[in-house]
């Protein structure tokens, strides 16, 4: 089972492949890759039970992995660039973990290795506002809105939920796959398990300075299991510091892919 992914641009050479978030999809990093593409290959993937991808039981960052693994195989792509935020991010260092020699460059997006249960409220709130949103008749994406609402005080992060709305010639659907997703938040939570390994790659993690995902105590930590990273801070900027500094976060990512 393949994930769906899609193209931006023409150019050929190594992939960047960008990794979405948490009950996102490729989609919502298209103007940013719009961008990106007159310099490099962009590859924007859905996640299984994620936007167009295939549907799974099983739902972990280690099936992830596998699933960018079995895609590079498909393509023929011996190595790629790997650009993760978020669930995307923790992917992605699977990947470059057990995958060294496929990842020529890793760029973490606002992402710890580390365990982040304390923001299993946030993963929760989202998933319990869809799973209701669910059950409505839903005949409009206003009235979507005015649903969520009532429990999604944000209203960034209501039009970033309504993106998972499909609309079909059967009315409005859940692009994800909700129960799946309910089932699977644990493991979501979970560090990565990195035992005696460490990664060689070189990598880039980009953090919001008002983000609470990489904490300071994280990294030292960081800095002994990735032996050639930068850190770097956009501010101001959360844990959307793509949509927060989009010309910062360029400037920082393009500068480490293309840069030797």
């Amino acid at each position: 089972m393949k994930v769906f992914y899609r193209k931006i641009g023409n150019l050929k050479g190594i992939p960047l492949c960008v990794l979405h978030g948490f009950l996102g999809s490729g989609d919502n990093w298209y103007g940013l890759a719009k961008g990106w593409s007159s310099l490099l290959p962009v590859y924007l993937l859905d996640a299984r039970n994620h936007g167009r991808s295939f549907h799974h039981p099983i739902h972990d960052y280690e099936s992830m992995a596998e699933d960018v693994i079995y895609l590079m195989d498909q393509e023929g792509w011996e190595e790629v660039y790997l650009l993760g935020h978020s669930m995307g991010g923790k992917t992605a260092m699977h990947v470059a973990l057990n995958y060294p020699h496929r990842v020529k460059k890793l760029c973490i997006a606002d992402m710890t290795p580390l365990s982040h249960k304390s923001h299993a409220g946030e993963v929760n709130h989202g998933l319990e506002a869809l799973k209701e949103l669910k059950k409505q008749p839903i005949q409009s994406r206003g009235e979507a809105e005015q649903f969520l609402a009532k429990t999604i005080q944000s209203i960034p992060m209501r039009q970033f939920l309504l993106k998972n709305l499909n609309r079909t010639d059967e009315g409005f659907k859940m692009r994800p796959n909700l129960d799946v997703l309910w089932s699977s938040r644990e493991n979501l939570l979970k560090a990565i398990p990195f035992g005696n390994k460490t990664i060689e790659t070189p990598s880039l993690f980009l953090r919001g300075n008002k983000s609470e995902y990489i904490k300071e105590p994280d990294i030292a930590w960081i800095q002994d299991k990735f032996h050639k990273v930068l850190i770097q801070s956009l501010s101001p900027a959360g844990h959307w510091l793509h949509a927060e500094q989009p010309q910062a976060f360029t400037q920082a990512i393009l500068s480490f892919f293309l840069n030797p």
